[in-house]
């Protein structure tokens, strides 16, 4: 008997026999092929298959099922051959285990993927020359309610090529221009370097590394864990994203994992390592709780539970709050923020749990020109801090910032009944 194949139906779709397989190389959508088997060219069977790389439609009702590592891969992989999926839908239907899985990042990813609140379990990305570490490169669609729990890791050599550009480190994306929503990550993230030049200092986020112009980042959060933690060198980091450029949103998110920096480590953000690039970002009902640690001669002043590093003028940080304790020294609300008047970031209701009487920056970086920027921020006890007072006052300060942002904002602070800090809950 001899086998052939031929593709009836199927944009972009090919295929071949291989000894006993039909091997197609997969286009869009789904395939039609027809089988014939032959004996010596009489014709004796004939078989017509449909094949499809994932099953489902790919529509927002009817949206393509991704059920098992094979199928995330087999995403990944897709994107890597140009592929962005860019109106197309996925879906998790099962928590996948990557242990023992070599997974290579998205590329690039334009549709939505929505994880049904499944989690990716054992992650394991580790730099090998891509400038971009995470599950997906680049992000311009959506992803949300997806949990991951792993290992990120990146060990920079001196004789690393391209040591002298900035690499992008997160675990949903590295850079997000879309939607990264109720997304968590439990886990470790390890940047470890010999480089001491500037410009190779890496970016490393908890769940984004960038968030780009307009992208969104909502209702994530850094969870850490015992024996898990960020711990980077020669970088500049957040516990959910560290960079949020200008016109990006950060909201409903928080971070209570631990954040361990050394050497030359200039940001180090609970929530947000940097803020705005040219301003209108805005940083809205946001907490920290995470312990931040710098040690081996770190830098001070930017250090902050909810932003570390605010350079520039026009942004907004609204009901956010950080605490800090005997762990983690001198963590004040912002590390540094922009001097310049009359633009310069307006913080509207915002708290902290003030350990040794400093103002809400680091010691010594606040100036008279900032004095209008500031309404109803102020030091709390533990115990205010965690009063439906307090709650009644964030929620309030998020409806009106609604007001002019097209209630972006579905988020709530509520008293946490086991007795702890404000807690976040959606709408």
């Amino acid at each position: 008997m001899q086998v052939s194949v031929r593709v009836l139906e199927g944009e972009n779709w090919s295929a071949t026999v291989e000894g006993n397989a039909i091997k197609p190389t997969v286009g869009q959508g789904k395939a039609l092929l027809e089988v014939a088997l032959t004996d010596n060219g009489r014709v004796v069977e004939v078989y017509r298959l449909t094949v499809a790389l994932f099953v489902g439609e790919g529509t927002q009702g009817q949206p393509y099922v991704i059920g098992s590592a094979d199928a995330l891969v087999a995403l990944s992989e897709r994107t890597n051959e140009g592929e962005t999926f860019a109106g197309i839908y996925f879906e998790l239907t099962e928590d996948i285990d990557l242990g023992g899985v070599d997974y290579i990042r998205m590329a690039q990813f334009s549709g939505t993927l929505d994880g049904n609140g499944h989690t990716i379990r054992n992650m394991y990305l580790e730099y090998k020359g891509a400038n971009h570490l995470a599950l997906i490169a680049v992000l311009t669609g959506t992803v949300r309610n997806l949990h991951v729990e792993g290992i990120v890791k990146k060990e920079m050599k001196t004789t690393d090529a391209n040591v002298n550009t900035q690499r992008i480190a997160g675990i949903v994306a590295a850079n997000n221009g879309g939607l990264v929503e109720n997304c968590t990550f439990k886990g470790s993230i390890i940047h470890t370097a010999e480089i001491k030049t500037p410009g190779a200092l890496d970016y490393v986020g908890g769940v984004v590394g960038q968030n780009m112009s307009g992208g969104i980042i909502k209702g994530c959060a850094y969870l850490g864990s015992p024996d898990r933690q960020i711990y980077v060198d020669e970088a500049h980091v957040g516990g959910v994203v560290f960079q949020c450029d200008d016109g990006c949103y950060v909201i409903g998110c928080y971070n209570t994992g631990k954040i361990v920096t050394t050497k030359n480590t200039y940001s180090v953000g609970g929530v947000v390592g940097d803020m705005g690039d040219y301003g209108a970002a805005h940083i809205v009902g946001c907490y920290n709780t995470g312990i931040i640690v710098t040690e081996d001669g770190g830098y001070k002043y930017s250090r902050g539970g909810i932003i570390a590093n605010n350079m520039h003028s026009g942004n907004t940080v609204t009901a956010c709050y950080n605490v800090t304790d005997g762990q983690s020294p001198n963590i004040y609300l912002i590390g540094y923020t922009s001097l310049q008047a009359p633009q310069a970031t307006l913080f509207n209701t915002c708290y902290w749990v003030d350990v040794d009487g400093c103002q809400p920056f680091a010691c010594g970086n606040l100036n008279e020109n900032l004095a209008g920027s500031f309404t109803n921020c102020a030091a709390k006890t533990a115990d205010e801090l965690k009063s439906r007072t307090t709650v009644d006052a964030l929620n309030a300060a998020i409806g009106t910032w609604n007001t002019v942002h097209n209630d972006l904002c579905n988020y709530r602070f509520a008293v946490d009944g086991a007795g702890g800090y404000p807690v976040l809950v959606e709408e």
